[in-house]
């Protein structure tokens, strides 16, 4: 069963900075050159039951779901300089097909992905990011 640490409530979880510093360095570590993580290597990470590890699944999801819309919006959002927000969601929503998710909390955005984890064992050899992605455009789907 998954377990998440509620993201609002999870400055540092308690575990202190040098016990963080030191699970970053041994996980970014143990990825080697192979690169990507995979959607097994964070259902693993969400599922271990530790305040660390629900920690790390959480900041790891936010992260690449936040780097996901960043990345694609400021490309957007310099060549149209004055643009307003709604032109920029849907210039968003059209490349990733996910729709009406601005006002979804990033304790949702960890459900969501968590479930989608936890749902879909046959694509958990993926990687993470783009399982990120397939989550909220399963939960979030535009009308077509």
């Amino acid at each position: 069963m998954l377990r998440f640490v509620k993201v609002e409530n999870m400055f540092w979880g308690g575990i202190g900075l040098r016990k963080f510093v030191i699970l970053a360095a041994l996980f970014v570590a143990s990825q080697g050159s192979a690169g990507a993580i995979t959607g097994n290597d964070l259902h693993e990470i969400c599922t271990d039951g530790g305040a660390v590890g629900n920690s790390a699944c959480s900041f790891y999801i936010i992260g690449a779901w936040e780097g996901l819309n960043y990345g694609v919006s400021i490309p957007f959002m310099m060549a149209n300089q004055g643009t307003s927000t709604a032109a920029v969601n849907q210039y968003r929503s059209s490349i990733f097909g996910v729709c009406g998710d601005e006002m979804v909390s990033n304790s949702q955005v960890v459900d969501v992905v968590g479930n989608y984890l936890r749902n879909t064992p046959e694509k958990r050899h993926f990687p993470a990011r783009g399982l990120v992605l397939n989550a909220m455009s399963q939960a979030f789907p535009c009308a077509q």
